[in-house]
């Protein structure tokens, strides 16, 4: 019977034992889509995360989204290593 599931890797027959499994079950649910606004005020981007009331600007658009996506990635790791 185990000639059968050979071509199996051991974490897809006992997932009890894979503790990555349970790693990324505790922190996906940070990692979801949260909104923001980007708006242009005093000659510079501004992007805004209400969720977490965050803001960044920078002279043009796509560094201002850059910048946010950094912050918001930073935010939610100190909050998943917090707890």
């Amino acid at each position: 019977m185990l000639k059968r599931y050979t071509h199996l890797r051991a974490y897809q027959l006992v997932s009890k034992l894979d503790a990555r499994r349970k790693q990324t079950s505790k922190i996906s649910p940070y990692f979801v889509p949260y909104p923001a606004t980007v708006g242009y005020r005093n000659g510079l981007f501004v992007v805004t995360l209400h969720d977490f009331d965050l803001e960044t600007r920078a002279e043009t658009r796509e560094l201002a989204i850059s910048h946010a996506s950094v912050l918001l990635l930073r935010t939610l790791a100190q909050a998943a290593s917090a707890g």
